[in-house]
């Protein structure tokens, strides 16, 4: 079976869009709660001294580099698969 590259990209990138998206929302509306969540998921570790506050900007800049960074990841999986899944 072949990957397609492209779409393996494209599918992984718009996940990592949506989920990033989401995350920054909680985060937005709702932090203590939030802050509490991640820290009870995380085997309570503090992250109070993580958060920031969010501006348009760098939730444009980190839905990007976000989207892209996961694209080029699964599209080079999946090159990687293809690559290595050859048979002769």
């Amino acid at each position: 079976m072949k990957l397609d590259v492209r779409a393996a990209a494209l599918a992984a990138g718009s996940i990592a869009v949506l989920v990033y998206a989401l995350c920054t929302a909680f985060c937005v509306l709702v932090p203590e709660s939030t802050l509490v969540y991640v820290t009870t998921v995380l085997f309570h570790i503090d992250v109070s001294g993580l958060y920031r506050q969010m501006t348009w900007g760098s939730f444009v800049v980190s839905l990007v580099g976000w989207g892209l960074g996961t694209a080029v990841v699964s599209g080079a999986m999946a090159w990687l698969y293809n690559r290595l899944a050859r048979t002769e």
